[in-house]
């Protein structure tokens, strides 16, 4: 009886999340005037078969009327013709809650809210006016998600850019009075480091502890992990510590490995998720192929939230045996399938499995250069 349980995830509510994202610089130069939506159609597929699609813009969208702010460091610009681009390439929502959004200050803040608003992109995490914090809210007619997008990177104007935890923490509260799951998406962490810090954990334990459904990161331009696996479990939410780029001007092997993240709610809860690995190729991102057994992942992924919690027991290879010991290192022989489908090669053949893709217990195996292939693909190259 497999069918209606599929039937009854299908009929929920599904996000898909994707990383940081800017046209500028190397990018725009890449682009050589094309329309931005080319480089993003080979992942389109994964925003079709969701009713939300994410992605964090990490860029103003302005002309050159609107000054650079007084800041050190990178300031990006990118055309306002994106937000039309983003449409095409099947984005709904950008999150906004970063360190570039205000690179060109208030104007520019401004021009990317009126540039989304006119192309029908929905935002969170910025605001030119009232609460940057405030939750967007979506949904069908059965389910709804409360969306929050917050970064507690410093330098960030408070008053613009959603920087407070407390406020979050309250709005995710709020919603779960209301029987509302709370997605948040946070910008943080350390740039090039897939190790993820204390901070990074003790504000996950307290949007846990707020009743947050899922957390997905980004910033750190790698793949960033807590523990043994992807994604992390915190008092019961699930977590994505850092799903690297998406779209950006940083080809070296260390920041390929990218991922995207596909999230079902149904009935008030998160029922499903799954982790997708991309392939960047300069400019261009692509979802890294899985040799056949497409319908075994899917099922092994919804196995692992109780939907099918017959599904692989009975005739799923047993895995070998691990020195690990305790209920949540024990191998789980979906997870040491999909580490050989995977072909990641574990020298630990005790991965873990929550509810997504897992990679290998040991950290080597999943650092970026490892994920994706070492590509040349010159930045003024055609995309």
């Amino acid at each position: 009886m497999i069918l209606p349980c599929a039937l009854g995830l299908l009929a929920g509510f599904r996000i898909v999340v994707f990383g940081d994202a800017h046209f500028d610089r190397g990018v725009r130069t890449a682009l050589h005037g094309k329309d931005p939506a080319k480089l993003l159609a080979s992942t389109k597929v994964l925003r079709d078969s969701a009713d939300v699609s994410i992605l964090n813009l990490e860029t103003p969208l302005c002309d050159e009327s609107a000054s650079p702010a007084r800041k050190g460091g990178i300031r990006l610009r990118s055309d306002p013709s994106v937000a039309a681009s983003l449409v095409r390439a099947g984005f709904s929502t950008v999150t906004l809650a970063n360190n570039h959004v205000m690179d060109r200050g208030d104007a520019g803040l401004r021009a990317t809210m009126k540039a989304l608003a006119d192309a029908g992109v929905r935002s969170v995490g910025a605001a030119t006016s009232g609460d940057p914090c405030r939750p967007l809210l979506v949904g069908n007619t059965t389910d709804s998600v409360a969306i929050f997008a917050w970064t507690p990177l410093p330098g960030i104007d408070g008053h613009a850019v959603c920087a407070d935890l407390e406020r979050v923490a309250k709005g995710i509260r709020a919603a779960k009075s209301r029987r509302i799951p709370s997605l948040v998406v946070a910008h943080w962490g350390t740039e090039g480091n897939p190790r993820v810090s204390k901070a990074q954990v003790a504000a996950a334990k307290k949007i846990a502890a707020a009743g947050a459904a899922a957390l997905v990161g980004h910033h750190a331009h790698v793949i960033q992990s807590e523990g043994l696996s992807i994604p992390s479990m915190e008092q019961g939410m699930t977590v994505w510590y850092g799903i690297g780029n998406f779209v950006f001007d940083q080809w070296e092997p260390w920041s390929r490995g990218a991922l995207a993240v596909e999230l079902d709610f149904s009935g008030g809860r998160l029922v499903a998720s799954r982790t997708i690995e991309l392939l960047r190729e300069g400019p261009k991102v692509r979802i890294k192929q899985v040799a056949e057994a497409d319908k075994r992942l899917t099922l092994c992924q919804v196995q692992a939230v109780g939907a099918f919690p017959h599904v692989g027991s009975p005739t799923a290879p047993k895995a070998p045996p691990t020195s690990r010991t305790g209920p949540e290192e024990s191998p789980d022989p979906c997870s040491f399938l999909l580490s050989r489908w995977l072909d990641l090669g574990p020298k630990d053949p005790a991965p873990l499995m929550r509810h997504g893709v897992v990679w290998p217990a040991r950290l080597e195996w999943w650092r970026p250069s490892i994920l994706s292939p070492i590509l040349s693909f010159p930045p003024d190259s055609d995309p």
